[in-house]
């Protein structure tokens, strides 16, 4: 079968193949392996090749590279050059991935061949972002909303007509109702089954907690919350001598929240890593801490939140993407939830865990997230996608 993935990742062209990063390297080598040729259509990127970055060979994988943008309406003067892009994708294809919403995907649904397949993945809540905007600037707001609706509502009739997927059940809230009941719920992962076989997660006991390493892993921009989280971490350590945090991670608001940091005098308790690349290196991280925190305001996973628990962190979130689903999975809780864009309650739920003297609950909740992260992985994932049976 003959994979066709639209995902703008800003891949590096290089001679022989492209460069993108580690992680989404990793989607498509695993897409790679279940199908007899796998094709690419992608935004590119002009910034430098990073160490971080994987090399894929057009030996293993075609693309067909579009101009670079980053956004919606930076894409709107390429529409022909996307168009073109998405009719020779369709031309070359068995069966389309497309994660959602990338601009104008909504070709693939109206012009595919009679026996090719779509899928439309949901990846992120377009509305949502753009409505976090709104308290900031109206004018701007309105103009986003008025631009994205008519694209958005094509994308999601399209996605009706073919097959179409959920990364996780939030996503579902902010669709319009044609598309609830047809629309399949997955949960993505980083790892697939042969890297949990590998995992050997640190065992937490009581004594692990009496110095609390806080860890924070996240892409440094709007609606991550990471404003929020330094604020709360400066309200439990003028009460807490024993804590500590890390965030990791990097982004446009990498200076903002450094200035933050400092303005606080946080800086000799918070540790900025900055960018480390998923695998070994990041899993010896999670290892290292006992409390994982995530302060998104908007999300429709996060995926660090498997991760976490793959490493037996206890975890805290706010209540965005598939949270909830995750941490209270069989009635059974694996961690602790606060409101989204809610200073006070992620403090509060990162103080309970500093004073509580009844420890036992939160390291057995610890202690079960390796079982439960394991049901999710990135073989099921992809399995979910093409279907159970499929032809290589």
């Amino acid at each position: 079968m003959k994979i066709g993935i639209y995902a703008n990742h800003g891949v590096k062209v290089s001679d022989n193949g492209f460069y993108l990063s580690a992680l989404n390297a990793k989607y498509l080598l695993d897409f790679r392996t279940k199908s007899s040729h796998l094709i690419l259509l992608s935004s590119t990127s002009d910034c430098v090749i990073s160490k971080d970055d994987v090399f894929i060979s057009y030996d293993d994988v075609s693309l067909i590279h579009l101009p670079a943008f980053n956004n919606y309406i930076e894409a709107i003067k390429y529409f022909l050059n996307i168009s073109k892009g998405i009719l020779k994708l369709i031309s070359q294809s068995d069966f389309i991935y497309a994660r959602t919403p990338e601009p104008f995907s909504w070709i693939l649904g109206v012009l595919k061949k009679k026996h090719q397949v779509i899928n439309y993945h949901f990846v992120s809540n377009p509305l949502q972002v753009i409505d976090a905007d709104k308290k900031n600037n109206k004018i701007k707001w309105l103009f986003k909303r008025v631009l994205f609706m008519p694209e958005f509502y094509m994308i999601c009739i399209a996605s009706a007509l073919n097959k179409s997927t959920a990364n996780g059940p939030s996503v579902i809230c902010n669709i319009p109702f044609f598309l609830k009941n047809r629309i399949k719920v997955v949960i993505e992962n980083t790892y697939t089954k042969e890297d949990f076989s590998k995992k050997k997660p640190v065992q937490r006991t009581e004594c692990s907690l009496n110095e609390i390493n806080f860890l924070c892993v996240s892409r440094f921009q709007a609606g991550k919350g990471l404003e929020n989280l330094i604020n709360a971490f400066s309200v439990v350590e003028k009460k807490q001598d024993n804590i500590k945090m890390t965030i990791v991670g990097d982004g446009p608001l990498f200076s903002e929240i450094k200035s933050l940091i400092e303005s606080k005098k946080l800086a000799d308790k918070i540790a900025l890593t900055g960018f480390i690349c998923n695998g070994k290196e990041l899993d010896d991280v999670y290892k290292k801490h006992n409390v994982f925190v995530n302060p998104s305001i908007s999300e429709t996973g996060p995926r660090t939140i498997l991760e976490a628990m793959s490493e037996n962190l206890y975890c805290i979130s706010t209540d965005v993407g598939y949270v909830k689903y995750i941490l209270t999975k069989d009635n059974k809780l694996y961690g602790m939830l606060c409101k989204p864009n809610s200073i006070l309650e992620l403090a509060d739920a990162m103080a309970s865990v500093c004073i509580d003297n009844d420890r036992i609950d939160i390291i057995n909740c610890s202690n079960n997230g390796y079982n439960m992260s394991k049901v999710y992985t990135l073989d099921g994932f992809i399995d979910s996608i093409l279907g159970r049976k499929y032809e290589k």
